[in-house]
C-alpha cells in the first residue's frame, strides 16, 4: 500500500504508509510563473512541467 504527497499523518499510521514524496513548494513555483506567462499573453509552451519526486518506503511496502 502506498500514498502520495508524504502528508504528516503518512508517518504515524500503522503499519507506516509509503509514500511518494512531492516538491510542493517548486510546484507553487512553477504554477505561479505558468500562469504569470499567460497572463502577459505570452504561448505556454506545453505547459508540461516535470519535477522531481521522492520515494519514501516505509513499513506498508517491504
Amino acid at each position: 500500500v502506498a500514498g502520495f504527497d508524504d502528508i504528516a499523518i503518512a508517518a504515524l499510521v500503522v503499519p507506516p504508509l509509503t509514500t511518494c514524496r512531492v516538491p510542493r513548494h517548486n510546484i507553487g513555483v512553477e504554477a505561479t510563473k505558468s500562469l504569470l506567462t499567460q497572463i502577459n499573453g505570452e504561448p505556454c509552451n506545453g505547459c508540461e512541467i516535470v519535477l522531481p519526486v521522492e520515494l519514501v518506503v516505509r513499513a506498508s511496502a517491504p
